[in-house]
């Protein structure tokens, strides 16, 4: 069980908190040893070993250290999260309907609009229809205001240009990106990947005692 410090403190509590400041001079101290450490010989490598162990060590007294003050309040914003969020949620994802719905029937009036607009206009220019009959045939084609507004509120519709991809395979050779992780995989695994390769690298792993 993790330890925690049980209530919530203000940030001004936790800076004068005598292990913070420790933890906080100790950190400083190593980043600017670190800094200046150059690795020429063995005795230097060694010396980096020592420093690389002692830093994780110090990371981690850092971080059992924040949450030591952070769990509290995570607790508590947990459980206001699951308060509101059982209601918000799914009010969200049916709003998010609504929209879509409300877009569609937006883009299907325009869609019709506009043919009964052109032949309208095409009329009046053949003198088929009088100006004012062309005017009042326009004011009866349905669309779509380009602001509602009701007592919550306005809404107005904005046009967004999305992609939708018709056919892969004639995507030119510029726009496709590789998958590292599943080349990658494919290659641990065995597989041969054209114009691909593993390689390796030295990582140090420090591990404390």
């Amino acid at each position: 069980m993790t330890e925690t410090g049980l209530t919530t403190r203000s940030v001004e509590q936790i800076e004068k908190d005598k292990e913070v400041k420790t933890l906080v001079q100790g950190a400083m101290a190593m980043m600017a040893a670190i800094g200046a450490h150059e690795i020429t010989d063995k005795a230097s490598s060694d010396e980096a070993n020592k420093r690389l162990l002692d830093a994780q060590q110090i990371m981690k007294t850092i971080e059992a250290r924040r949450k030591f003050f952070v769990e509290p309040y995570k607790a508590v914003a947990k459980a206001i999260d699951n308060i509101f969020n059982r209601t918000y949620d799914p009010l969200d994802a049916a709003v998010r309907t609504l929209r879509t719905k409300m877009g569609d029937y937006a883009m299907k009036v325009e869609r019709e609009a506009k043919p009964k607009r052109d032949a309208i206009i095409k009329k009046e220019a053949e003198g088929k229809i009088k100006p004012e009959t062309a005017v009042k045939q326009m004011a009866k084609v349905e669309t779509i205001a380009p602001v509602a507004r009701t007592d919550a509120g306005s809404i107005s519709y904005r046009t967004d240009v999305k992609l939708r991809i018709t056919d892969e395979t004639k995507l030119p050779r510029e726009y496709l990106v590789p998958d590292e992780r599943m080349i990658l995989m494919a290659l641990k695994g065995g597989k041969k990947v054209a114009g691909a390769e593993l390689y390796e690298v030295k990582v140090p792993v420090g591990r404390g005692f």
